[in-house]
């Protein structure tokens, strides 16, 4: 099962219990995956298309709940529609007038329309607002699975619905972005935690736990990842640095006379690096009982007197 299909399977099982919190969960159904049609017979009526069976039954059952003659004008069939099944669900006749007037489908003329927005009268609370925002997933919204990349998306095909789902999230702090794609305004979110911001908002909470632990998994890996390339990072510069060093010496023991003319404790750190090449600063600095800093700076004078050396021979040692 697919992490969207796991959201509103979640989203499903919510039971609502104020009619008007019903209402809005329909409402939004119905404007991100509705149009209105026209029958021969039963006049004007409300069609939505779906691929989850789930989301058309538990559309019926609330508007059953709500409207006790729904089933006398109420039609499902199946399509097909580009190799994805579809469930097409359709109301018509005095039923499914009601179920518009009550969704709040009606202009200013009294006419029925779905180039409106929110329904200021349906959508009027916070329980109505998550409602509605919660009916526009179900509709119309998609998420990736945890683990990759982060994003959620609605789709309107109504461009005011679009301006009012994003006026709707901005009022309980989620920001969501608009782009326009194939004739289709598409809301998305793509950081992680207001992702699940807004799975909270609607109701799925079990989604949001399952995307922060996948969250924390993916922080966790991330970081070591980037702790074993630092170790390597690290490795490599230490087997450079003594490397130099060795070459230093190496350079000071060829040239007559001069590896007797070091500090002894210059020819004590020499020797010891010579003979443990693979040493860190810190391993060395056990070894002779000095500090991190002392290795360093007697390192360091090594490699100077390299240096010298090398300038009064020319280069050739």
């Amino acid at each position: 099962m697919s992490f969207t299909a796991e959201i509103k399977e979640e989203l499903i099982a919510i039971k609502m219990k104020s009619d008007s919190g019903k209402l809005a969960m329909l409402s939004g159904i119905l404007r991100s995956a509705g149009a209105l049609s026209i029958h021969r017979h039963s006049g004007i009526g409300i069609t939505f298309s779906t691929e989850f069976n789930t989301v058309s039954r538990m559309f019926i059952d609330i508007a059953a709940s709500l409207f006790k003659d729904i089933h006398d004008t109420l039609t499902i069939r199946e399509v097909t529609t580009l190799g994805k099944s579809m469930v097409v669900v359709s109301f018509f006749g005095d039923s499914g007038r009601k179920l518009l007037n009550a969704a709040g489908f009606l202009n200013d003329s009294n006419e029925e329309t779905m180039e409106g927005g929110t329904p200021v009268s349906t959508v009027n609370g916070d329980v109505e607002k998550r409602a509605f925002l919660c009916g526009t997933f179900l509709g119309a919204g998609y998420a990736s699975a945890p683990g990759s990349a982060y994003h959620l998306e609605i789709l309107c095909r109504i461009e005011n619905l679009a301006k009012d789902i994003i006026l709707l999230a901005h009022e309980y702090s989620i920001e969501m972005k608009s782009i326009v794609r194939r004739h289709t305004t598409v809301l998305y979110i793509k950081e992680a935690e207001l992702i699940s911001d807004f799975l909270v908002l609607i109701g799925a909470s079990d989604a949001m736990l399952a995307l922060e632990s996948a969250r924390v998994t993916k922080g966790v890996r991330n970081y070591a990842n980037r702790t074993t390339n630092c170790d390597i990072g690290n490795i490599v510069r230490s087997n450079t640095a003594s490397k130099e060093q060795r070459d230093a010496i190496e350079i000071i023991m060829n040239a007559p006379g001069e590896f007797e003319k070091l500090k002894p404790t210059l020819r004590e750190m020499a020797e010891i690096r010579l003979n443990y090449p693979e040493a860190s600063i810190a391993e060395l600095s056990e070894m002779i009982s000095i500090s991190r800093s002392g290795v360093f700076y007697r390192l360091k004078k090594i490699i100077e007197a390299a240096e010298r050396i090398k300038a009064s021979h020319g280069e050739v040692i």
